[in-house]
């Protein structure tokens, strides 16, 4: 057995105390932004079950993130019409706070920027509404952004903005609001969930960010989806389905995972991480998007667009859509709800092998 020379054993300790140094500087911000006050009220979405409402957090935060360059679209898409109005109101304008916009912009995905403004209260000063700390990276990462984010609302009039575009939301929201009710009610069906792991479902339509994109974090008791435009009503149906089915799948999987044993799960996921998107950076978090995109395609009716779209996320990397799409046939056939069925269904991954 070799040992460590001793100049190998010394850079190893000056790298461990670097990292230490550079851990107790930054623990300041990461408490300071942790412990911050809740000084603003949480949102009063009413008291129905599922909500399909405008806000002006979300527009503020990718009114900004256009304004610095976000320009992101679905394979050549042109931007919805609302996105290119606002991005002309604001191209040539003087907006200082986007040179401290931008260092939070490139280093913070943007999920996890949605689930911060979330967790914040009304514009235009973005105070903490929530006490729970929902962001799963560094608190430190968001230190002070509130600030300036205040800053580029009063630079960029994002009030005079917000209200010239109000119409359009109002026409999206109706035109929502029986699909998101429609979605709820299909899912519950199919999986056999009578009580859902939220009080209240709130879907957000985002025009400004690209098609076919969306978020659908939960905040303490509240389900969002914030989801960006589609082509067809089947489309938004599809992208609204598949952020609550986050909602509800996540937490059953985490109670069952342990089915698969730690040598199989090594395996698999030592492929799919060179093939998945690289936004699955976990175990779990591929089989939970794989295991929903397979229900999603479960719920379609038609046959052959079922078929079409195993093919597509097959290509994009989402090797197990098909053994899961087939595996939910047992389900199905069972009469039991998901929850009572998973572990049998995670059972079925044992016996993949990928190439």
């Amino acid at each position: 057995m070799s040992r460590l020379s001793s100049s190998t054993i010394w850079r190893i300790i000056l790298l461990a105390a670097l990292i230490a140094v550079i851990f107790i500087l930054q623990l300041p911000s990461e408490l300071r932004v942790r412990l911050e006050a809740v000084n603003a009220p949480r949102p009063d979405f009413g008291s129905q079950t599922v909500i399909v409402s405008s806000d002006e957090r979300i527009f503020t935060l990718f009114a900004a993130l256009n304004a610095a360059g976000f320009d992101r679209e679905y394979q050549g898409i042109p931007m919805s019409p609302i996105r290119q109005q606002i991005r002309a109101e604001l191209n040539g304008k003087d907006l200082p706070s986007l040179k401290q916009l931008k260092p939070y912009f490139d280093r913070i995905p943007d999920y996890q920027l949605v689930v911060w403004i979330l967790q914040r209260g009304p514009a235009p000063e973005f105070s903490r509404a929530e006490a729970g700390w929902w962001v799963t990276t560094r608190a430190a990462n968001f230190d002070d952004l509130s600030t300036a984010l205040s800053d580029f609302y009063k630079e960029a009039n994002i009030d005079d903005l917000w209200q010239q575009v109000g119409p359009q939301y109002d026409a999206e929201i109706a035109h929502w609001k029986p699909l998101a009710e429609t979605s709820l009610t299909e899912i519950q069906t199919y999986l056999g969930v009578t009580e859902l792991p939220f009080h209240q479902l709130v879907v957000i339509p985002n025009p400004l960010d690209s098609y076919y994109s969306g978020n659908g974090p939960q905040i303490d008791d509240i389900a969002y989806v914030v989801a960006g435009p589609t082509e067809t009503d089947l489309s938004m149906k599809g992208l609204i389905e598949h952020e609550i089915l986050h909602s509800i799948i996540g937490p059953m999987l985490d109670k069952n995972l342990s089915v698969i044993p730690l040598a199989q799960r090594n395996r698999l996921y030592a492929f799919l991480r060179k093939s998945m998107p690289s936004g699955y950076g976990t175990w779990s978090s591929a089989v939970e998007e794989s295991l929903i995109r397979a229900i999603g395609i479960r719920m379609l009716n038609d046959e052959a667009l079922r078929n079409t779209m195993i093919e597509q996320e097959e290509n994009n990397g989402f090797l197990l859509i098909r053994p899961l799409f087939q595996a939910l046939e047992g389900f199905e056939q069972s009469n039991q709800s998901f929850e009572e069925y998973l572990p049998m269904l995670l059972d079925t991954i044992n016996n993949i092998q990928l190439p």
